[in-house]
């Protein structure tokens, strides 16, 4: 006997990320600028930040993709990347050429010569709080 009942959508896995404490900070901030105008009601830290991410741009600047790059590129993790592909592409029969290979991935990232850090530089570090955000979908969604 077929059952003609419609399936529910499965569950997706929430999607965690972790913020840094000034992030966290400005969220709680936004949460207390909106309070008091939700009488009754009130909003999540997720359905804030997912607000907020849905109601800008779709894409980076320019500007904004080369100070994330400035900010987050990892000379270490390129290197080991490049290991990787160029074994790939070795077991594949491809011809390398090391040089121009390494010539471009550092123009894709153009990410200035990184200093050794020291104690003082480790502290001035953005810390990480403990707070998580899912993609639980509660009317937050994009559009």
């Amino acid at each position: 006997m077929e059952d003609n009942k419609p399936k529910r959508p499965r569950a997706q896995h929430p999607e965690r990320i972790t913020l840094t404490t000034e992030a966290l900070n400005r969220v709680s901030f936004w949460l207390e600028q909106v309070a008091p105008h939700m009488k009754g009601s009130s909003v999540t830290r997720s359905q804030l930040v997912s607000w907020a991410l849905c109601n800008r741009d779709n894409g980076l600047s320019e500007s904004e993709v080369s100070k994330l790059v400035n900010a987050f590129f990892d000379p270490v993790k390129a290197v080991l990347w490049a290991v990787e592909s160029l074994k790939g592409r070795r077991k594949a029969g491809e011809e390398i050429d090391l040089q121009n290979f390494m010539s471009e991935v550092l123009a894709t990232n153009k990410k200035p010569v990184v200093k050794k850090r020291n104690k003082k530089s480790a502290d001035k570090l953005p810390s990480q709080s403990n707070a998580t955000i899912t993609n639980k979908s509660d009317g937050g969604d994009c559009a």
